[in-house]
């Protein structure tokens, strides 16, 4: 639940940063333009059947991903993400179940392609470090990110998105393939 309001208050952040910042001045630097700073997060509030080797589990899922890219030249980002999870499972084994709550950090880079003066579309992936523990233990491993959100930017300095994301385990003693969707919001400075 600590997680669930600290992601509350982080949205609200990045939702309130960017209004404030707005001002009547001169059009600035469009998302995706070299040498800008975009600070974003991407929630994911989810309902997903995760196939995991072997067996299978139905969870409910929460995940929050604040990010921090830079777009080195136009339209190519570069940046860093954390990762908190949170998973409530049930599994075909046994009627096992239970919290997985999840910790990581990762890099990653995007390539930003404008379909419009409002629109684009910022498709990233990058490598991640993730524990997560469960049931009084834990695993490590390396996990490969993807993700392709449809972003709308309604006012200068503001996205919003939705789009795929996939997460793929490379290593680790449980190796976990998650497809879903992820709402993300940011802005950019």
């Amino acid at each position: 639940m600590r997680i669930a309001k600290l992601a509350v208050v982080y949205s609200i952040m990045l939702v309130a940063l960017p209004a404030a910042a707005q001002d009547d001045g001169p059009p600035t630097a469009k998302f995706g333009a070299s040498h800008v700073l975009a600070l974003s997060s991407d929630a994911n509030l989810s309902f997903q059947h995760v196939s995991v080797s072997p067996g299978s589990v139905s969870s409910t899922t929460f995940v929050l991903r604040p990010a921090a890219d830079f777009f080195v030249v136009d339209n190519f980002s570069l940046g860093g993400t954390v990762l908190a999870a949170s998973a409530s499972t049930s599994s075909a084994m046994a009627g096992s179940g239970g919290t997985v709550t999840s910790f990581g950090i990762g890099a990653r880079a995007g390539y930003n392609v404008r379909l419009g003066d409002r629109v684009s579309i910022w498709p990233k992936g990058g490598v991640s470090f993730v524990t997560v523990s469960a049931a009084g233990s834990s695993d490590s491993h390396v996990a490969l990110g993807l993700s392709a959100p449809l972003l709308y930017h309604p006012v200068a300095h503001f996205l919003l998105g939705l789009g795929p994301d996939l997460n793929v385990d490379l290593s680790g003693m449980i190796k976990t393939t998650t497809l879903g969707f992820a709402f993300t919001v940011g802005g950019w400075f």
